[in-house]
């Protein structure tokens, strides 16, 4: 959602068109969207993207407008009260801070340059200041962009709050998690959102499991890439919301398997689910730096491969990354089934997930109803 936010920004400031951009910067409790979630908002009320409808939608591109009007950016926190009260944008029970920018032509700016990083497979930080004490920022300069290289495109008009800024920016990047910091000594509170390119999905293996996980996969946004040494099993007709499909050269008495074409880089989950060159294909994979690596494998036979890895000389740390069996414990039986769970630890490795149920992580107030006497009526 952020590259169509960033090409209509674009579009919008070459035009000379005027909207604002809303930002959820920063969650305290419950929240519909995440840290980052964003809309851009035009003057007669038409917007694109969400940060998680309803009121809280509606209030927010009620807000926009009157800042558009007003040509002043603004800062708001909006609060989920399960009471109900006149104010509250929902029930969740938590709140958001959400910040509206009417400049939107820096934005845009280094938007062309995030666009063009992750076309290229790199993850960066984009820092904004948001605020200035309890009110929007008064400096004009205030998207900052940073590579883990350290290298940086646009300006929080230098000095030490930039650096500390760069300093942030590089640790949220260590940790690819976003972050709502405040710099204390010049009272500026600073959104830090990790972008980074489209999530891959190779599946090597064109088998019965790799079509559910190809189609679901391409509904989870990833872009689907198929790879087989059989061009009957490996075709558009078997799976056609794939992204490419690559048939390669395998030699089994010898174990040989061509490169695989497609690299793995940290945005890449490689399924491994052949009918008999898993060792080949997994020599490939922990000799990269993929997200994950699953193989769909039994116990006793993932066991042998890996004795066979260890015995050519690959050491512990790479033969640990490959995760076998593929996928969470859900039961599933059926090769749909078999991809939703494996989809499932996908989301979990990559997103940071427990891969528990909702209700034991996230369940403890509504437990502590029931722990609780009814109320007489």
């Amino acid at each position: 959602m952020f590259k169509d936010i960033a090409r209509l920004a674009l579009e919008t400031t070459t035009t000379n068109q005027t909207a604002a951009l809303a930002s959820l910067v920063r969650i305290r409790g419950s929240s519909p969207r995440h840290s980052g979630a964003r809309m851009l908002i035009w003057p007669d009320g038409r917007f694109i993207g969400t940060i998680g409808g309803g009121t809280l939608e509606w209030r927010v591109i009620e807000h926009a407008r009157q800042a558009l009007s007003e040509g002043q950016s603004r800062l708001t926190n909006y609060v989920f009260d399960t009471h109900g009260g006149p104010d509250s944008v929902g029930l969740c029970g938590g709140s958001v801070d959400v910040y509206i920018d009417v400049k939107l032509r820096q934005f845009a700016e280094v938007s062309q340059a995030v666009l063009q990083a992750l076309e290229r497979g790199e993850s960066v930080a984009l820092a904004s200041i948001v605020g200035e004490g309890q009110a929007a920022p008064q400096q004009d300069d205030i998207y900052l962009l940073v590579w883990p290289d350290g290298r940086a495109f646009g300006s929080l008009g230098g000095g030490p709050l930039e650096k500390q800024v760069l300093e942030e920016a590089q640790a949220a990047l260590d940790e690819r998690k976003s972050r709502f910091v405040k710099i204390d000594l010049q009272d500026v509170a600073v959104h830090i959102d990790i972008l980074q390119p489209d999530p891959v999905l190779l599946i090597i293996g064109a088998g019965h499991i790799a079509q559910p996980l190809a189609m679901i996969g391409d509904m989870l946004g990833m872009r689907v890439y198929v790879v087989d040494d059989r061009d009957e099993w490996a075709n558009r007709g078997r799976f056609p919301t794939a992204a490419e499909i690559a048939v390669v050269g395998y030699e089994p008495i010898h174990e040989i398997l061509d490169p695989i074409p497609f690299p793995m880089t940290p945005a890449t989950s490689v399924v491994i689910t052949t009918w008999g060159y898993d060792l080949p294909a997994m020599e490939q994979a922990i000799q990269q730096n993929p997200a994950y690596i699953g193989l769909v494998a039994s116990p006793t036979k993932a066991r042998e491969l890996f004795k066979r890895l260890r015995a050519s000389g690959f050491p512990d740390n790479l033969i640990r990354k490959v995760r076998t069996p593929a996928g969470l414990d859900v039961g599933a039986e059926s090769p749909a089934e078999i991809a939703v769970s494996i989809l499932a630890e996908i989301l979990s490795v990559t997103r940071g997930g427990t891969a528990q149920a909702l209700h034991e992580v996230r369940g403890q107030r509504i437990q502590a109803l029931f722990e609780q006497p009814p109320v007489a009526r």
